[in-house]
């Protein structure tokens, strides 16, 4: 079975670059979400290897998400997180409160964001 991965991003187009680049050797299956408050609902059911997430979003920082997830009873309360964002200092707070947060600096550099998606799925 194909690991399944979530990605959440209010810009669609990074959203489509991360499936294209993941699904690339078939190695991945991606489940796409604009918007943080919808992707929280849908994790609720569906299981994932890994959520990769924006820091900055209209509806929801990084912070809230991890926190309402970390807290919930959701089957993925335990999934590992890899922000995306352009703000290191704020996700690398929020890396320091909670388990299994990893963080990639943009803009995306290929060789990293597979490596980072690696690591986040291997961690105990």
């Amino acid at each position: 079975m194909i690991p399944k991965l979530l990605a959440v991003d209010d810009e669609i187009l990074i959203l489509e670059l991360l499936e294209e680049i993941l699904t690339e050797d078939q190695l991945f299956q991606v489940v796409k979400q604009p918007d943080a408050k919808a992707a929280l609902e849908l994790i609720k059911n569906e299981e994932f290897k890994l959520i990769l997430l924006d820091f900055r979003m209209p509806s929801m920082n990084g912070d809230q998400f991890v926190k309402e997830l970390r807290e919930g009873d959701s089957i993925n309360k335990n999934t590992p997180i890899l922000f995306i964002t352009a703000n290191p200092e704020q996700a690398s707070e929020v890396e320091g409160k909670f388990e299994k947060i990893f963080i990639l600096i943009k803009p995306l550099d290929l060789t990293s964001l597979s490596t980072k998606v690696r690591e986040a799925i291997t961690s105990k």
